[in-house]
């Protein structure tokens, strides 16, 4: 009996879910023929799920007639609403965007091909442009956001490029843009890396440069699996390296993002098996949205209504940079930026998985050492042998610097700079082989630079 229950459930649940969906379809077939406001019959709907910036959830519905369109793009996760109006010419659809005031408020241009489309937003006035927009046809009106990281990761590799063992530490942000850092054991240097993966031909590029930004080398190939990397490493004087890298690790993304007619922000950050770890890194990004939903509620003050001048005026980002991970430590730092400041700021972390803290240098150095004065004139000597330093604007900036940020990496402490809109962000790593002695003996980074 139990069992004939459960089954004229499921049969009822499913013949409920049909229903709904082709009560979903018929609403929406009916809202976009409405648009056309005369006797013209719709000849054709098409239902699209995609993301603006890849980032934000949109469903995107067009009907037609003849080269004439009309539909709607919805954000997904505010339900922000609007209108759009325009035509269909050879595979592009231009079109108006329009509020509920019928008030214009952007346009957006797409290219239609087989069952996706991909295209640019503007705003009214083209002062806010360029954003793009990549839409997949689906079968229904898409009504239920997706999780804004599930097209982000943060992997970990090893390998083996001309016989040094070579650890990857890799990230895949927005677009499909890779960034991270490598490390080479013989060596014993760290590097950065940036490049790009593309999802067509499943091909990656990787640029390699170190500490002081000279090229290590570059690295080209694919995902032969999931886990597995096979390429081929390029040094700067032309030798190549056949290369296989296993993955051994991920972390999870943690991801909060949202768009309205004004305002829109976005935001991830790794999260580990720590639950406080995890617990610190949210009230971060938490106090980071509440200051700025602050800041735009403090710019709509005495707007009644909602003003296409308005349109996505306020932008907020943010993201995390990992710079070393392991079971005891994580070190990194944050990006965060905003339409409304010149520059990013970041916020750079070393957090202690043993101590369930975030480390200060006093935590990290012996009382008993001087060790300030060792890192203040290896950073003066570094800076001498800047290639800005015969700039005088650089010396001049530079000068006023404190370098009090610093991150882990594997072969020592990165002491940087906030970005600078003419020189970016100035960084220097000082060696364990230097910072070793005074380090406070014990600790978690004590053990790190002496392979423990």
């Amino acid at each position: 009996m139990a069992m004939m229950k459960t089954l004229i459930f499921l049969i009822c649940f499913f013949f409920m879910s049909i229903c709904g969906a082709k009560a979903q379809t018929t609403i929406a077939e009916e809202r976009i023929a409405n648009m056309f406001g005369d006797n013209r019959k719709l000849q054709w709907i098409n239902y699209y799920r995609g993301r603006i910036d890849d980032v934000h959830d949109v469903s995107v519905t067009l009907g037609g007639h003849a080269d004439t369109i009309r539909g709607s793009l919805i954000y997904l996760r505010s339900k922000e609403e609007f209108e759009l109006s325009g035509i269909l010419k050879n595979n592009i659809i231009q079109l108006k965007e329009l509020d509920i005031q019928d008030s214009v408020t952007g346009f957006l241009t797409l290219v239609m091909k087989d069952k996706s489309g991909k295209g640019v937003w503007c705003n009214r006035d083209s002062t806010i442009g360029g954003i793009e927009i990549n839409l997949t046809q689906v079968t229904e009106e898409p009504i239920i956001p997706s999780y804004c990281g599930d097209n982000k990761w943060i992997h970990f590799y090893r390998g083996i490029v001309e016989n040094d063992d070579v650890e990857l530490l890799l990230q895949r942000s927005a677009f499909n843009q890779l960034r991270g850092v490598g490390y080479f054991k013989k060596l014993n240097r760290n590097c950065t890396i940036k490049g790009e993966w593309s999802e067509v031909d499943n091909i990656m590029t990787l640029n390699f440069k170190d500490a002081k930004n000279n090229k290590m080398g570059s690295l080209k190939g694919k995902f032969r699996t999931p886990e597995e990397i096979v390429a081929t490493f390029v040094f700067p004087n032309g030798t190549k390296s056949f290369s296989t890298f296993m993955r051994d690790d991920d972390l999870k993304i943690g991801c909060m993002e949202n768009a309205t007619y004004d305002m829109s922000y976005d935001v991830t950050y790794p999260k580990t098996k720590d639950q406080y770890f995890n617990a610190w890194m949210e009230k971060i990004v938490n106090e980071w949205l509440d200051t700025n939903k602050k800041v735009i509620g403090d710019a709509q003050k005495g707007t009644l209504t909602m003003s296409p001048s308005l349109r996505n005026f306020a932008r907020a980002f943010a993201w995390v940079d990992l710079e070393y991970y392991s079971d005891d430590l994580i070190s990194g730092y944050q990006t965060f930026g905003s339409s409304w400041t010149n520059t990013a700021n970041e916020r750079v972390f070393t957090f202690d998985f043993e101590t369930e803290k975030e480390l200060t240098l006093k935590d990290i150095f012996s009382e008993l050492t001087d060790y300030q004065t060792v890192i203040r004139n290896y950073i003066l000597l570094e800076i001498q042998n800047n290639k800005y330093y015969s700039n005088e604007v650089y010396r001049s900036w530079i000068a006023g610097q404190t370098f009090e940020n610093f991150s882990l990496r594997r072969d020592g402490l990165t002491f940087s700079t906030q970005p600078n809109v003419l020189f970016g962000k100035q960084s220097i790593t000082i060696p364990f082989d230097l910072l070793r002695p005074l380090l406070r003996p014990q600790g978690s980074i004590w053990k790190l630079a002496n392979n423990q």
